[in-house]
């Protein structure tokens, strides 16, 4: 909701053939992906405590992070189908080289943290 809302305000504060490389987009190339990712994480480790009774629903609970995160970055990564790929030519010709640099200097999926 961040992301959306930092991309909606980028948008409507400049120009058309500006591309967005600041707030959350600064460390993710796919900033919503890492926050459903985070919140799949934070479900399953706060219901911990009540699947412990059982490992097997314990390790059957976490198939629910490992399944969202494995789809969501492989999707990111373009390697699920064309249509990032189909995007990523489209944003190519419409930003130019501020596009390529982004897309060469910032994670694709996990966040490079600030103070690293």
């Amino acid at each position: 909701m961040t992301a959306d809302f930092q991309k909606w305000d980028f948008k409507s504060t400049h120009a058309a053939s500006e591309f967005i490389n600041t707030g959350l987009w600064r460390y993710t190339q796919h900033p919503n992906y890492v926050g459903n990712i985070i919140i799949f994480v934070g479900l399953y480790l706060q219901n911990v405590p009540t699947l412990t009774t059982s490992l097997p629903r314990l390790a059957a609970a976490l198939l629910g992070p490992v399944f969202i995160t494995t789809l969501l970055y492989l999707q990111a990564a373009g390697l699920m189908g064309g249509a990032f790929e189909v995007a990523a030519i489209k944003a190519m010709e419409k930003y130019g080289e501020t596009y390529k640099v982004y897309m060469d200097t910032t994670p694709v999926l996990w966040p490079t943290l600030p103070w690293k």
